[in-house]
């Protein structure tokens, strides 16, 4: 949780000034041996720009900006897709490439992304609501953009190291 929450508040930076990542993949994500997390290839993508207008009464600007808003959701319901996978230990859909699996994903297809029950470790509650959110059959249910992803996530993992361990509680 504590490194999507980073990747999603760098995304976050990188989507505030029109740029996306467009493929943020699980083997572009680094660990520094202080524990923080890196997202790489985010400088390899060019700004975004302007699709054709599809109705002449959409401006280029317009264009932009939508195709930006586009852009950043992608990004952020795939490092929703990344945390499924960090959490279970097996990646979503048994698809190893998250941009396949978002083909598999509302709207564009119709499979859903829930955290089961039978997992290697325990998932708290609240984390696999956040989870579940993050990778919903309904758009609108999702994040929308990454700072709310990471907002979400990093209060989490506050109220969690303020709960501390079953020996700290006693």
């Amino acid at each position: 949780a504590r490194w999507v929450a980073q990747c999603a508040t760098a995304l976050a930076f990188a989507h505030d000034s029109g740029h996306a990542h467009n493929d943020p993949q699980p083997w572009l994500v680094t660990t520094s041996d202080s524990g923080t997390a890196r997202l790489l290839g985010l400088g390899l993508t060019p700004a975004l720009l302007p699709r054709p207008a599809e109705s002449g009464a959409e401006t280029a600007e317009q264009r932009l900006r939508r195709g930006a808003r586009e852009a950043a959701e992608q990004d952020v319901l795939a490092l929703a897709v990344l945390l499924h996978g960090l959490l279970t230990g097996a990646p979503a859909l048994d698809e190893p490439d998250i941009g396949a699996a978002l083909l598999r994903l509302a709207p564009a297809g119709r499979e859903p992304i829930r955290l089961p029950w039978d997992v290697p470790r325990p998932i708290p509650d609240a984390l696999r609501a956040i989870a579940n959110r993050a990778t919903d059959r309904q758009v609108r249910q999702r994040f929308r953009n990454a700072r709310t992803l990471a907002r979400a996530l990093e209060g989490w993992l506050e109220q969690e190291s303020d709960q501390g361990d079953a020996h700290a509680q006693l």
